[in-house]
């Protein structure tokens, strides 16, 4: 059952993407790309460190199973190689071009979220197609 709540979430989680990316394209000549993603690693880091310490939920590392830990270690790897990317992109086109490519990742999900047994409808697959289209005539 989904959280009435999702939605707007989801929503804003769009539009504080949309900050990060238009925000850091204005000092993505200044400073060395890797040192921003290293800025906003540390800043994420405080802010879901201390969200979580003063949350009704304690994390205790010695819970977390092997295969866990390298289910995360794979997506915290994934997403470094992700980030690194957009900003070798970003560096080289603008923001508006780069980040319509980069949402790209979506018809990515919808393909692998299958792998975790997530239906594949032929309306998603209509839509994937849409949306990469459009993706890319919005980016050319």
């Amino acid at each position: 059952m989904h959280n009435p709540g999702w939605l707007a979430w989801t929503l804003f989680s769009a539009f504080s993407w949309a900050c990060v990316l238009v925000l850091e394209k204005t000092c993505i000549h200044c400073i060395d790309p890797k040192s921003i993603a290293m800025m906003r690693c540390l800043i994420i880091f405080l802010f879901l460190f201390s969200s979580s310490f003063f949350s009704s939920k304690s994390l205790t590392f010695g819970a977390i199973d092997t295969k866990t830990w390298l289910i995360i270690s794979l997506a915290g790897l994934c997403g470094a190689l992700s980030w690194s990317s957009y900003f070798i992109a970003l560096q080289a086109a603008p923001v508006s071009k780069v980040s319509v490519l980069d949402s790209l990742s979506i018809v990515f999900v919808i393909l692998f979220a299958t792998l975790i047994g997530e239906p594949l409808t032929l309306t998603t697959v209509f839509g994937m197609v849409l949306f990469t289209l459009g993706s890319v005539l919005i980016a050319l």
